[in-house]
């Protein structure tokens, strides 16, 4: 399956005021693949309703890169951790390949 991640997804997760499974960057794109199905979402995997897929590596460098950088209390954020999420949103779009398992 092909996971493609947007400037829109980003800035989705961006709002969240704190991490959870449910609403991460990947899991905003997976809501948008996979309308009305709970969706979790982790380091190595992805889950849509009973559908389960394994991430690639550089998605899961993405997720860290993303949790990393946006998910820093907003009070404490350096400017480097600022500039490193507009990178990751200039970065965007991005299509990953996500195998079923």
């Amino acid at each position: 399956m092909q996971l493609e991640i947007t400037k829109g997804h980003f800035d989705k997760a961006a709002k969240q005021t704190r991490y959870h499974t449910s609403n991460c960057l990947v899991a905003q794109a997976m809501k948008a693949a996979f309308p009305g199905k709970r969706v979790d979402v982790n380091y190595h995997f992805a889950s849509a309703g009973k559908r389960t897929f394994a991430l690639p590596k550089s998605l899961s460098r993405l997720i860290a890169r993303f949790d990393n950088s946006v998910y820093v209390d907003a009070s404490l954020r350096t400017k480097g951790e600022e500039k490193r999420a507009l990178k990751i949103r200039e970065s965007l779009p991005l299509t990953f390949e996500l195998k079923e398992i």
